[in-house]
Formats: C-alpha cells, structure tokens, sequence
C-alpha cells in the first residue's frame, strides 16, 4: 500500500516538474502552425474552390469576415457540385434545397458548371435556366422529381450547353429533343436509365431524337435503352463528329452484324459496346469493336450502382468527423482555423 502511494506521489512530482515543458511544447507547436486566415486572398479564392459546394455555405464562409466576403463573390460559384448526399452529416441534409437556391443565385449569371444529385426539382431547373445563360456543363443524377416539361422549359434558356449529363430520372425522348433543338453546341451527352431489364420491343424513337437534333456530338454515352442497329446507324449517319460512343445495356442490338461492325471501327476511335451491365468486365477498345457472342446469359442480374459506397449510410457515422469525399478534407478543419 506505502509502495502504491509513494509511486502516486513520484508521479505527480514528475508531472508537476514537467509541466513547463509540456506547456512550451504546446504553444512552440502553435507556432509552427500556418495562421491560414493570413494567407493571400487570391491563394485562399483557390483553396476554397476545391471543396464542395456544401462545405462552403455551411463551414467555410463561417471562419472568419475575409472568407466571407470571398464566398460571396459570384467567380465563386461558376462551378456548384451537390453530390455524395449520403456522406453528408444528417443536419445538412434537409437543407439541401436551400443550400442550392442560395449557391445558384450567388453565381448572379456566371454559373456553368452543375452537378446536383437528387434533390433537384423543376422549380429549381427554372432558378438553374434564370441564372445559367453561361452554363456549358450539367449533370442531373437520381432526379427524379423533374418533368418532361420542366426540363425541356429550362433548357430553352441555356442554349450554350457543350455537355449534358441525365442519370436516373423520369426523363424521355421529350426531353432529349428539346436539349438538342435548344443547345445547338452540344458535344457531349450522357443519358443513363434505370432500365436493368429489357422493357418491351425494340424502339428506335430516342436514337432518332438523336441523330436528328444533335448533330455536333463528339461524345455519346447510351446505358439502357431499346435501340436496335437501325436507331444506332441513324445515329452513326447523322452525326459525322461522333469520335467517343459508349452504349450498355441495349440489348436489342445484334453486334455481330458486319455492316455495324465495319461503320463504328471506321468512325469510331473511343468505342465501347456492350449488350449487358456486366460490371466485372472494363470493355474498353481503342479503334476496335465488341461482340456479345455469349448464348447461355438469358438473363440480366440487377447490380447495384458501384459508384455508391453502402458505408455512407452508416448508422455509425460520426457527424463530428464530417468528411468531404471531394477534397479530403475535414471539416472539422474549420473550427480549428477560427
């Protein structure tokens, strides 16, 4: 028991007589730290712009009066990215809507850049077209909110869109035509459904839309849809500038037809065909041509999105250790900046 106590007694000298250096090594470290509120106001502009659209609304303009006023310059917000919503922290969540009306409307008409992942609605199309009329790259993922008519009565005012990219909506050949009489540059289009499973007869009725309206593309990605060569080929004709063609999950298509083969190895330098959403396989060919030659697959297993992680909703998530996917930073960064 003496033993114990003398031993407690030794260790609260030995604490006690170190203190100081403990203190000095303290603030030394402090020191050494960057004061990163004094950094150049044209170095900061570019470390603010590398983090994510939620991070600068809710943490980074809050650290002090000088980000503030950076935040709210409109050159800020040419470039609004809302995605990864998962990630998010839950207090952050149900304000999405706001946070992107708010990030739009501080762009004051130099917006052209967006990427918004689900909480996009019509409403919020009509904000993104009244302040877009420089927007040149959009991307709409799991939006399922927005009509035919909503998107195709934005797109009328965004005529100098070059890439537009429709993940999981509700959107049809309504909408596509309206994007290709509108955006007369358009170069690049992603269309993406939700279609794992073949829906019904063949049906060439968007390749059409396509080949009739877009007729500048250099760059077409089709995953999922009812297509058959003859929509492809329209395509292929219509469309001279066409050098990238990716298309999945169109099932319709007969691969091994010479004539298909022959047009897309001699148009076609980035090319990638593939029948199914066979997710183990990269099928990327430079110059070359795909053929499905596979018979014993009569069926197509629904996969998961690979680009969604089933850890970002984990209910173990700590919203005090908020992480930005999009950086790698942590915005617990900022409280310590104050």
């Amino acid at each position: 028991m003496r033993n114990r106590k003398n031993q407690s007694f030794q260790l609260h000298d030995w604490l006690k007589a170190s203190e100081p250096d403990l203190t000095e090594n303290i603030i030394l470290q402090r020191q050494a730290m960057p004061n990163w509120v004094d950094l150049p106001r044209d170095l900061t502009e570019n470390i603010l712009q590398r983090l994510g659209t939620v991070e600068i609304l809710m943490s980074a303009s809050r650290v002090c009066s000088l980000w503030w006023n950076i935040c709210k310059d409109p050159l800020m917000w040419r470039t609004i990215l809302i995605h990864h919503i998962l990630s998010l922290p839950y207090k952050y969540r149900h304000q999405l809507n706001n946070i992107c009306y708010t990030a739009i409307e501080r762009s004051c008409n130099h917006l052209q850049d967006i990427d918004i992942q689900l909480v996009v609605t019509n409403d919020l199309l009509k904000c993104i077209a009244n302040n877009g009329s420089h927007l040149r790259s959009m991307r709409l993922d799991l939006c399922y909110a927005i009509s035919d008519e909503g998107f195709s009565e934005a797109v009328r005012k965004l005529p100098l869109l070059e890439k537009v990219e429709i993940s999981m909506t509700n959107l049809t050949k309504v909408s596509l035509e309206a994007l290709g009489r509108s955006c007369p540059l358009l170069k690049s289009l992603k269309y993406d459904t939700e279609l794992y499973v073949s829906s019904g007869q063949p049906c060439d009725d968007l390749a059409f839309v396509i080949a009739e309206t877009m007729s500048g593309l250099n760059h077409l990605v089709i995953d999922g849809d009812n297509l058959t060569n003859v929509g492809l080929l329209a395509i292929l004709d219509k469309c001279p500038l066409l050098k990238s063609l990716h298309i999945k999950r169109c099932e319709h298509l007969e691969l091994s037809d010479e004539t298909l083969e022959k047009r897309c190895t001699n148009q076609i330098i980035d090319l990638q065909l593939n029948r199914y959403d066979d997710q183990d396989q990269d099928d990327h060919y430079s110059s070359g041509y795909y053929t499905d030659n596979c018979s014993c697959c009569n069926t197509v297993q629904y996969d998961d999105d690979p680009s969604y992680d089933d850890d970002d909703d984990d209910p173990s998530y700590d919203d005090q250790d908020e992480y930005d996917y999009s950086t790698g930073f942590k915005l617990r960064f900022w409280s310590r900046m104050r």
